[in-house]
């Protein structure tokens, strides 16, 4: 790739001797060219040192070689080399556009570097990467490049012919990324100017220009960046993800194992420690079914290769099949659960699997949080458009969601705190507005909050259905 531009400078330099040496040659009469061996011997030094073919013979008219010096032999050598040579200045010019094409269309911000740490070539990304011109970037030191020391570290590896890897945190316009930034060693030279700038501009670039960093022969180094901030964010996210599920499924099995131990050491002896331990037992034992059963669920929709099988779904017998789980806690508390579709879309396309799960989670959210005596409502509308899409909307009034925490609430494991509303008695696995987020992505639609503190929030999926 680099081997190119010291190939162009020097045919330009070589056509450009042959052109002057035959028009020098065509002034010149047959009386002043003969008896000049040194003019021959210098065309046949041209024509070897140039062009990877054997010399012109020199012919008589009848075919025959001759030993004379002829001065349309030296003509004809010369036509030939040059004719030779800007084919071959075509096709170095023709490469050169297309290695210009080929290393701008690499879409991660690529750079060179002489030994001193001054950037001698980069394509297009690099030039969007720094939001300068092309001429404002060449030769500039890479300490002035970036802020972060890892760089100068990097190329300073490199071009002691050490390659290096390393990700780097930066700031930039779009908050702060990571980057994987790879340095290898590479030789560079001057000439490999014509590459420092967009082949748009090649035309303003002298092949030989000298370099105003005092550029050297000798190693330099070869710097890519590839933005990774997702792939960073998603094995955080990983990392925390697992932390998080340890962390739940101990807490769980603690208070399981320490009521057991407890019933093991006499407690089951009295009736009212056994009935507490064992309501213990059993509360645990549901809330890791239900962490379980959770952790499934997101797992499968976290999954790309996940299907959907869309059906006729009816709203209506989708909340009447929901309505036995919430019995209990609708009686404890005190909700009544209303249900409000509109006949437009009481019958819609949509996964079997998914909606329902939507709608639960949204629901045993909003009984949670919401303040006794009150209603849940489930509502259905059609959204006004072109689209063929469905509104479904659960409401409470109840504690709310404050302000600061209304766009953490889909992370996973993430968790209002309860002693704000002083509800103890239902404690969720913070996975289930985490499944809402995944499921409605799925579905291809939106999921939106709406809450004032202590008056209640509304839950908002838009969902396109058939």
């Amino acid at each position: 790739m680099w081997d190119w531009p010291a190939r162009l400078t020097f045919s330009v330099m070589t056509v450009g001797a042959i052109v002057s040496t035959a028009l020098f040659v065509a002034a010149r009469s047959a009386e002043a060219a003969r008896g000049k061996p040194a003019l021959r011997g210098a065309a046949e030094g041209l024509w070897q040192s140039t062009v990877p073919q054997p010399l012109p013979a020199r012919l008589t008219e009848s075919g025959e070689k001759t030993d004379e010096e002829d001065e349309e032999w030296v003509e004809r050598v010369l036509r030939q080399a040059t004719a030779l040579i800007r084919q071959r200045l075509d096709q170095d010019l023709s490469n050169a556009a297309d290695l210009r094409q080929v290393f701008d269309a690499i879409e991660a911000p690529v750079m060179a570097f002489d030994g001193k740490g001054f950037l001698l070539l980069f394509n297009a990304a690099a030039v969007q990467f720094f939001g300068r011109e092309p001429q404002q970037l060449r030769g500039r030191a890479v300490e002035e490049l970036f802020t972060q020391a890892d760089f100068v570290d990097l190329v300073a590896l490199a071009s002691s012919n050490r390659p290096a890897t390393r990700a780097v945190r930066m700031p930039r316009n779009e908050g702060l990324r990571t980057f994987q930034v790879l340095a290898s060693p590479v030789r560079l030279r001057e000439t490999a100017w014509p590459l420092a700038e967009p082949a748009t501009d090649a035309r303003h670039v002298s092949p030989d220009q000298p370099s105003s960093a005092g550029v050297t022969h000798g190693l330099g180094a070869v710097m890519i960046l590839r933005d990774i901030t997702e792939q960073a964010q998603a094995a955080q996210l990983k990392t925390d993800f697992v932390a998080n599920a340890s962390h739940e499924l101990r807490t769980p099995l603690a208070a399981i194992k320490a009521a057991i131990e407890t019933l093991h050491d006499g407690a089951a002896e009295e009736p009212a420690m056994r009935v507490r331990f064992l309501k213990m037992i059993g509360d645990n034992t549901v809330r890791l079914e239900d962490l379980t059963r959770d952790l499934i669920d997101l797992s499968r929709l976290e999954t790309p290769e996940t299907e959907l099988e869309w059906r006729d779904c009816s709203l209506t017998a989708l909340c009447d099949d929901l309505r036995p789980l919430f019995e209990q806690i609708c009686t404890d508390r005190n909700l009544t659960l209303e249900v409000k579709i509109d006949p437009a879309v009481e019958k819609i396309q949509s996964d079997h699997r998914l909606l329902p799960l939507i709608v639960k989670n949204l629901v045993d959210n909003a009984t949670k949080f919401a303040a006794e005596g009150t209603a849940v409502q489930i509502v259905a509308a059609r959204v006004p458009g072109p689209r063929n899409m469905v509104r479904l909307q659960v409401i409470d009034e109840g504690i709310g969601i404050p302000l600061a925490a209304q766009q953490r609430i889909f992370e996973r494991f993430y968790q209002v705190d309860l002693s704000r509303n002083g509800q103890k008695q239902r404690r969720g696995t913070g996975l289930g507005l985490a499944i809402v987020k995944h499921a409605v992505k799925a579905l291809g639609g939106t999921i939106g909050v709406e809450s004032v503190w202590q008056q209640g929030t509304t839950m908002t999926v838009e969902l396109p259905v058939g």
